[in-house]
């Protein structure tokens, strides 16, 4: 959500999707690189605009959500990453209900949500020592 921040009246946002691409794409190759870890790559959660608009000093559109999430999902599948899909969980849940008013942090109900989906997906990758 850091990267896709655009400044009010801006059409460029903090790091361009294809930046965005690469930097994900390092970082990912590095993990798979340098260590045995079980990599998870979560989407990017929705926003609401409005609310973020009004509260925020500074844009986030749900547009641009889709297409980084959109590029980052086509690397994961590349690199054979699993993908825990976020932000389908919070809009199947009911975005408005569970995103705080500042429009992209969550309620408490909210982070109870993505707290159990994220155990619940991560869970078969834990091993125990």
């Amino acid at each position: 959500l850091h990267d896709l921040r655009k400044e009010f009246g801006q059409s460029e946002p903090a790091v361009s999707i294809e930046e965005y691409g690469n930097n994900i794409r390092q970082i990912l190759n590095l993990i798979k690189l340098r260590t045995q870890a079980v990599i998870i790559w979560a989407t990017i959660t929705p926003v609401n605009e409005q609310w973020h608009h009004e509260q925020k000093g500074f844009d986030r559109f749900e547009a641009d959500v889709w297409s980084y999430n959109a590029v980052a999902v086509q690397i994961a599948e590349e690199l054979d990453i699993a993908i825990n899909d976020l932000f389908r969980l919070v809009n199947d849940g009911g975005k408005d209900n569970i995103i705080f008013s500042d429009g992209v942090h969550f309620t408490p109900k909210g982070y109870v949500k993505l707290g159990e989906a994220v155990s619940q997906f991560i869970k078969p990758s834990l091993t125990l020592c």
